[in-house]
């Protein structure tokens, strides 16, 4: 992304982007309303008339992309103002240009970013892409072997190795989205720029073993609960036929408990009776 300042008294003008020198100037995307992003092919521009700067975005990089450009501002009545960009794009067929990682809620994630030696004094950043050509920035560290702390995320440049690490923690499935690692030079200047050097491709999910776990104590309740249910009423809706039946069973049994006991007492009466005649044949 190129920052590209222009003088007050111009906000109103139109701004655009070519390529080549002055007199030969090639357009390749110019403004056409303030404050809102217009996208031409690989190319993306926003006109902050408050800040009096507009910002150019160039996507998909090739060495061809190389040479000399133009900020331009129409002037109309004279000779349009013009601040020389001058853009090399360096191939690097070592690092790689997309990384993809998959993360937990709750859980944490770790991501390296290698970075070109020509980038190596410069702040480096990770930021979240938006619905925009740019994207919000997250964090960024200026000093290399120093851990930066930032709310959920922290930074680490190792410029030894050439590797930003990014950690992210106590995530949410809001932190699913593409980010990208990046370097900026000379942002604070009228032309600074930043280099947008790895994509990031993360996806935050729930833990499978932590779904599976609750899908099994919410099926086991519903068995249990569809259980006592079931014998409850099958209790209630007794066939009438079974509760008779249950019913004469203990009738039955009630009239045998009474017949043993009469029988019983009668064969007890009859013992009485015979030891008593036994005894009056004795005294006689």
């Amino acid at each position: 992304m190129i920052k590209c300042k222009y003088e007050e008294g111009y906000e109103t003008n139109t701004k655009y982007f070519c390529k080549g020198e002055i007199t030969t100037c090639t357009y390749q995307i110019k403004t056409r309303a303030k404050h809102t992003w217009v996208h031409e092919g690989r190319f993306s521009m926003y006109d902050d008339t408050s800040a009096k700067v507009f910002w150019l975005v160039m996507r998909n990089l090739t060495v061809e992309d190389s040479g000399s450009y133009q900020c331009g501002v129409d002037v109309k009545v004279w000779i349009d103002m013009y601040n020389p960009v001058e853009l090399k794009v360096k191939k690097d067929l070592y690092y790689v240009k997309t990384i993809n990682k998959v993360g937990y809620v709750g859980g944490s994630v770790n991501i390296s970013c290698n970075y070109p030696e020509y980038h190596n004094s410069e702040p480096k950043f990770l930021c979240k892409s938006m619905d925009t050509a740019v994207c919000t920035y997250e964090i960024s560290v200026k000093e290399s072997g120093r851990w930066i702390n930032e709310g959920r995320m922290s930074l680490y440049e190792n410029r030894t190795a050439q590797i930003l690490t990014v950690t992210i923690r106590d995530m949410t499935e809001h932190d699913s989205g593409t980010y990208w690692c990046g370097a900026e030079s000379d942002w604070e200047s009228d032309h600074g720029y930043k280099a947008y050097i790895i994509q990031i491709y993360l996806r935050v999910t729930v833990f499978p073993g932590l779904a599976v776990y609750f899908s099994i104590g919410a099926g086991l309740v519903l068995v249990t609960a569809g259980v006592i249910i079931a014998i409850y009423c099958r209790i209630k809706k007794k066939d009438p036929e079974t509760v008779r039946q249950s019913r004469e069973t203990n009738e039955d049994y009630a009239n045998i408990s009474s017949f043993i006991a009469f029988q019983q007492r009668k064969n007890r009466n009859q013992s009485e009776s015979v030891y008593e005649n036994f005894g009056s044949k004795v005294n006689t």
